[in-house]
C-alpha cells in the first residue's frame, strides 16, 4: 500500500493489517500522518514454523522427486537416490521471534542443533549466538530465514553468506524474498557453491525467475506460510479485535509500536 493509496482516504484512523509483515507499508507516512498500525502477531507462528519445518523436510529426503518418481513410471526400474536425515544437522535460525523460536521448538524434536542470529542476543535463550549472519551460515548445515522484510535487512543473505552456507548447504526462507539476494541465490545453486534451497517467498512475486524454476534442488512454495484454515480464522478475529477496540475506544491488542 503506497503513500499515494492511503492519502486517498483523508479520513483513515487505522491501518489494520492482516498478517504480522509491515514491509508493504510506508512506515514515514504513517507516522507523518499520525495514522494507528496494527496487526496480528503470533496467531499464525505456528503454520509458519511447520511450513519452514515441511520445506526442510521436503528438501532433505527429497520428496518432490520422490513423487515425480512413482509419477513417472521409474519405480522398479530405477533406484531412487538417498536422501539425508534431519538429526544431528546444525541449523540457523535468522531472525529469533514469534516464528523463529517456533520453528526451534519443532527443530529440536527433529534432533537439529540449534544457533541463531539477530540484531541483539536474547536473554534466556540457551542456543548459540552468533553477531555475524556469515559467522553463523559457516557454522550451519541448514539455515532458516525468519527476519522481517524492509529495507534494514534488503539483500542481508549475500553470495558470500551463500557461499559461506556452502556445497552441502540448505537455505530455507520463509521470512520475505527482499531479504535473499535472488541473482546471487540462483548463482550458487547453479555452480553447486550452494547445495539446495526450499523457499516460499520471493523477489518480485508472484513472478519468479524463470532460472530459479528450472533448478532441481530448489522446492517451491506459492507464499503459503500462513495458508491454512486455522491461521487465517486467528488472523481474522484478531483483525476484526483490532477494528473493535479501535472504535469503542479501548486499547488495541494488535497496536504496533513506533
Amino acid at each position: 500500500v503506497s503513500s499515494d493509496e492511503l492519502d486517498r482516504f483523508p479520513n483513515i484512523e487505522l491501518v489494520a493489517v492482516f498478517g504480522v509483515g509491515l514491509d508493504g507499508l510506508d512506515l514515514e507516512h504513517l507516522h507523518s500522518r499520525k495514522l494507528l498500525l496494527a496487526n496480528t502477531p503470533s496467531v499464525l507462528d505456528d503454520s509458519v514454523a511447520e511450513h519452514a519445518m515441511a520445506l526442510m523436510l521436503a528438501a532433505s529426503r527429497k520428496i518432490r522427486e520422490a513423487d515425480e518418481f512413482i509419477r513417472d513410471g521409474r519405480w522398479g526400474k530405477e533406484i531412487f537416490p538417498l536422501a539425508h536425515g534431519l538429526r544431528g544437522k546444525r541449523c540457523g535460525i535468522v531472525g529469533l521471534g514469534g516464528i523463529g523460536h517456533k520453528i526451534a521448538t519443532l527443530a529440536k524434536v527433529f534432533g537439529l542443533e540449534l544457533a541463531y542470529h539477530g540484531r541483539r542476543r536474547q536473554e534466556n535463550v540457551a542456543y548459540k549466538y552468533f553477531d555475524k549472519l556469515i559467522d553463523l551460515a559457516k557454522e550451519s548445515d541448514i539455515l532458516v530465514l525468519a527476519l522481517p522484510g524492509g529495507e534494514e535487512t534488503q539483500g542481508i543473505v549475500n553470495r558470500a553468506v551463500l557461499q559461506a552456507l556452502g556445497a552441502q548447504g540448505l537455505l530455507i526462507n520463509i521470512a520475505r524474498g527482499s531479504v535473499v539476494d535472488e541473482e546471487a541465490l540462483v548463482q550458487t545453486l547453479q555452480t553447486g557453491e550452494l547445495g539446495a534451497a526450499a523457499l516460499d517467498v520471493y523477489s518480485n512475486e508472484p513472478n519468479i525467475s524463470n532460472e530459479l524454476s528450472l533448478i532441481p534442488n530448489v522446492v517451491l512454495t506459492p507464499h503459503i506460510g500462513c495458508a491454512t484454515y486455522e491461521a487465517r480464522r486467528a488472523m481474522s478475529e484478531f483483525t476484526m479485535e483490532n477494528l473493535r477496540a479501535h472504535f469503542s475506544g479501548q486499547p488495541i491488542p494488535g497496536l504496533c509500536q513506533r
